[in-house]
């Protein structure tokens, strides 16, 4: 007959452990009795270190005297593994177990201890599932041991030791953000508005806008985003609910606020939005986040960005009277002022067909490399000109 798994050090040292709790009891209070000691776990010369820290409980339910949550901590140190006939230390546990014993080899493995005692049978856990409690079994994984994830933008939470449950928030402290559950210096965050054309003309490229916004955010955790649609209303209303036909106090604008990790929050808003009934005030529109950047970008305007993408040229500053440069010169000095501020500005012309001088005063006082705008016609294009765009912005090396 072929010799019997031995448990791994973590085994002995988890039996040990085991026994000392089953003669204590839980008294309502961790079992840290025994923490600190050095005692020997039997089945070699080394010896295990049983620190008596316990895991977050998933159930509360008692199980002989121990939160069925909790599981025992244990540095190995110089445990011994005896070893079996091969010299492998893996087979027979020499000293046998106690029948019916179960515990974890490691977080994939469990055992339990044969009815005469002359050792353990293991099961894998499996996919989604690792070993953890007293006594150890396999139970579906809350999380990978050791993954962090963001709580918001500022905090973060670590999966347990054991993958058994989420840890509390934890703040990643002043002038930090947090991405994709890494605490990041806040002054490398390229913090990007987009303003969208919104008004009448759009209603049937809207889910082209949205697909194309939710590709270049989704494959740029480490740029925050916002959103700003124009017009806020009908008319030519922008964000104070003023300067348009048929204004609207007390709109909230920008619509999504610049954010960290935006996908979900631009999601929800597209689902809940569709462009307006309106015309396009687009000088209005920029004149307004110039006067606004504290507000909109926050304490670190170098580190702010404008993407403005627009169908046609601004139909609610200038008549039809108004020679082209009324428009130009709009566009022109209101970017100016905006860049005066910190922000620079990229323009996107989707599908225009007005005069390229409306939109190249944009390009041309934006701060940029770029002195015209950008065209796009589809939803490829228009992915690829926001991709363009996002992957010249200014973060840290």
């Amino acid at each position: 007959m072929s010799p019997s798994p031995r448990p791994t050090p973590l085994v002995a040292a988890l039996g040990a452990a085991l026994a000392l709790a089953a003669c204590g009891g839980d008294s309502g209070a961790n079992s840290d009795a025994v923490g600190g000691g050095r005692r020997d776990a039997g089945g070699g010369g080394g010896e295990a270190d049983v620190s008596g820290t316990d895991d977050p409980d998933t159930g509360g339910t008692d199980t002989g005297g121990s939160d069925a949550g909790d599981i025992t901590r244990i540095d190995l140190g110089g445990l011994d593994t005896p070893a079996d006939s091969d010299g492998s230390g893996s087979g027979d546990t020499g000293d046998g177990c106690a029948p019916g014993t179960r515990l974890c080899f490691d977080l994939a493995t469990a055992a339990e201890c044969r009815a005469d005692g002359s050792g353990y049978d293991t099961t894998a856990c499996g996919d989604g599932f690792v070993c953890f409690g007293n006594p150890g079994a396999c139970h579906p994984a809350a999380c990978r041991p050791g993954e962090r994830e963001c709580t918001d933008t500022e905090t973060y939470r670590e999966c347990a030791a054991d993958g058994s449950v989420w840890l509390g928030a934890n703040s990643c402290g002043p002038g930090l953000y947090c991405d994709d559950g890494r605490c990041l210096d806040r002054t490398c965050l390229p913090n990007v508005l987009f303003a969208v054309d919104g008004s009448s003309s759009m209603v049937s490229e809207w889910p082209t806008i949205r697909a194309s916004i939710d590709a270049v955010v989704s494959a740029n955790p480490d740029v925050a985003f916002g959103l700003a649609m124009f017009p806020t209303g009908l008319g030519c209303s922008i964000g104070d609910g003023t300067g348009g036909l048929f204004g609207s106090p007390g709109v909230s604008w920008p619509d999504v606020p610049i954010q960290a990790n935006a996908s979900r929050a631009l999601t929800r808003w597209f689902t809940d939005h569709d462009p307006g009934a309106g015309a396009t005030p687009l000088i209005s529109t920029i004149e307004w986040l110039s006067e606004n950047v504290s507000t909109i970008w926050g304490e670190l305007p170098e580190n702010g960005y404008l993407i403005v993408m627009s169908e046609g040229a601004d139909t609610c500053r200038c008549d039809d009277s108004d020679p082209p440069s009324c428009i130009t010169n709009g566009l022109s000095n209101a970017t100016r002022d905006l860049l005066a501020a910190g922000i620079k500005t990229y323009v996107i012309g989707y599908r225009f067909s007005d005069a390229p001088a409306m939109l190249n005063a944009i390009a041309s006082n934006g701060g940029t490399e770029r002195t015209e705008f950008i065209p796009a016609g589809d939803e490829a294009t228009l992915t690829s000109a926001f991709v363009a765009v996002v992957d010249e912005l200014k973060g840290c090396d």
